[in-house]
């Protein structure tokens, strides 16, 4: 009992650090043109981890999950190990077992993880409509320019965008070293917390901007990530208070502090490129850290309580947070950089999120031999 609480404290303060570490550092140099392509890279490099820690992590997970359900309800072994497989006539009915039709064709890994990409790709649609926030088209007579709904800053933020010649390439104008004024459109907020992000930085093709700070200070961005992560991190917690004090443990805790560790760390690189205000960060930093330790002390209470409807409320969860994942990694992170970085620093950005991709399975294969 206090070897857990002890570890779940150790937990929580090493989050906080590794969060804020790359948060801190990557915002001094963010405003130099070498600084904006290192956080653009390391960007890259945690879009790569991101997205492991959906198909390699979350994934399979949520798979293993969906065929305990199954076999807990009447579906035989052989159906369960195929689940991922096309359901067809006889086959069909044998691996359903005790299901109806609507149960099996809902518990579904796959449905899920879409459903969880539709939904907040929906959520962040909705609020971009209610919050009238910028969403720019190109205009027949316009020169192939952005036009942008939001009038009173239109002008400022087209001529950041397009500079002094409409064919000199977006990223040279944005990281004109000689211009204050164009250096100030790689920065994402001003003081007093009012975003001023240029179109083509927050924003994905066509000058829709992604970056929308809220009134918490935080981009929507931010916050799909935090809530994703959080998802996650509060059911390792779980999993991790439900291990008897041990081997088995100390075990789990090391493969779940190296891949914790990396997603905070990709986190904070997030947070610096989206120059989230400090106040900000550092609450969504408490509440991340704090989500491991709040699973391991809810963890209790979710034994007395265990039973079908648990696993199935977890299943859910956690499929929709794999999609959060793959909304945020590809859609929200992914598109932009790329926007962003032509040429050479494109071909450099895709190996950086391959780097990612490679690291995180690297650190993942360490743990499973540990």
């Amino acid at each position: 009992m206090w070897v857990q609480l002890g570890c779940s404290l150790l937990i929580f303060i090493s989050l906080i650090f590794f969060s804020l570490l790359p948060y801190c550092g990557l915002s001094v140099g963010a405003r130099s043109k070498n600084g904006a392509l290192l956080l653009s890279l390391c960007n890259c490099v945690a879009c790569g981890i991101f997205l492991s820690t959906c198909f390699l992590g979350l994934i399979p997970h949520v798979i293993m999950q969906e065929r305990a359900i199954r076999q807990s309800w009447g579906t035989p072994a052989a159906g369960a190990a195929n689940i991922h497989m096309e359901h067809d006539g006889a086959a069909a009915k044998n691996m359903t077992g005790g299901l109806s039709s609507t149960a099996d064709f809902l518990l579904n890994t796959q449905l899920l993880v879409l459903a969880g990409f539709v939904v907040i790709l929906m959520i962040e649609q909705f609020i971009f409509a209610c919050s009238g926030h910028s969403h720019s088209h190109c205009e027949g007579g316009g020169g192939g320019h952005s036009h942008l709904h939001n009038e009173d800053d239109g002008e400022m933020r087209l001529h950041r965008l397009v500079g002094d010649s409409a064919s000199a390439p977006l990223v040279d104008g944005l990281f004109d070293e000689d211009d204050d004024d164009d250096m100030d459109a790689i920065v994402f907020r001003k003081e007093g917390g009012v975003d001023h992000a240029s179109p083509q930085l927050a924003g994905g093709h066509g000058g829709h901007s992604h970056s929308v700070s809220l009134s918490s200070g935080l981009s929507l961005r931010t916050l799909f990530l935090l809530l994703g992560l959080s998802v996650h991190s509060l059911f390792e917690g779980l999993a991790l208070g439900l291990q008897a004090e041990g081997a088995d443990f100390y075990s789990m805790m090391f493969a779940i502090m190296l891949h914790e560790i990396l997603c905070c760390l990709a986190y904070g690189v997030s947070l610096a490129q989206q120059r989230a205000p400090t106040g900000a960060a550092v609450v969504s930093v408490l509440v991340l850290s704090a989500c491991i330790p709040a699973g391991m002390l809810v963890a209790l209470v979710v034994s007395m309580v265990e039973g079908s409807s648990a696993v199935v409320i977890r299943f859910v969860l956690e499929a929709l947070a794999a999609g959060t994942f793959v909304y945020v990694a590809c859609v929200e992170m992914l598109a932009n950089e790329l926007q962003q970085l032509q040429g050479r620093n494109g071909v450099a950005a895709s190996f950086a999120v391959a780097a990612g991709v490679l690291l995180f399975a690297a650190l993942q294969s360490a743990s499973h031999h540990h």
